[in-house]
C-alpha cells in the first residue's frame, strides 16, 4: 500500500512540477484534449497572491512523496496523521479548483483535472493506510 501511494505522489509532483515549468515559462501544454488549459492555467484563479497554484501544488506532492518515504522506511503513528491531514486537504482544495474550472471559468484543464484525481486516490490510500494501522494497533492491544 505504501508503494501505490509513493507512485501516486511521484505522480502528481511529476504533473505539478510540469504545469509549474509551464507557468514559469510563459507558455501552455502543447497537449491539451479538454481545449481549456490556456483559459484555465492564464486565468486569475491560477495564483494566490503571485504564487502560481501549479507550485503551491509541487510543494503539496512533494510533502506527501517526502511523508511517504518516511513512513515506508518506518511506520510512525504521526506521520500517518500527516498523511491523512495533508491528503484530505488536497482533496478539498481539488474539489473548490475543480468547482472554478466547471462554474467560474468554464473551461476545464487536463493537467488539473490529472492533479485532482490523484488527490482523492491520495485520500482514499491515506484514509486505507490510517484504517490498516489502527486495525493493526487494535489487534496487538487487544492481546
Amino acid at each position: 500500500m505504501s508503494s501505490v501511494f509513493l507512485s501516486f505522489s511521484f505522480l502528481g509532483l511529476v504533473n505539478a512540477v510540469f504545469l509549474t515549468q509551464e507557468h514559469y515559462l510563459k507558455s501552455t501544454p502543447v497537449f491539451c484534449p479538454t481545449g481549456g488549459c490556456d483559459t484555465v492555467l492564464s486565468s486569475v484563479y491560477s495564483s494566490i497572491a503571485g504564487v502560481p497554484l501549479a507550485l503551491l501544488g509541487t510543494l503539496h506532492y512533494l510533502v506527501l512523496f517526502a511523508i511517504g518515504i518516511l513512513f515506508w522506511r518506518k511506520a510512525n503513528d504521526m506521520l500517518l496523521h500527516i498523511i491523512a491531514l495533508d491528503t484530505a486537504l488536497g482533496a478539498i482544495f481539488s474539489v473548490y479548483l475543480v468547482f472554478i474550472q466547471l462554474f467560474v471559468i468554464h473551461a476545464i484543464c487536463f493537467y488539473c483535472m490529472i492533479s485532482a484525481g490523484i488527490s482523492f486516490i491520495l485520500l482514499a490510500l491515506g484514509l486505507t493506510l490510517l484504517n490498516r494501522c489502527r486495525l493493526t494497533l487494535e489487534t496487538v492491544s487487544a492481546d
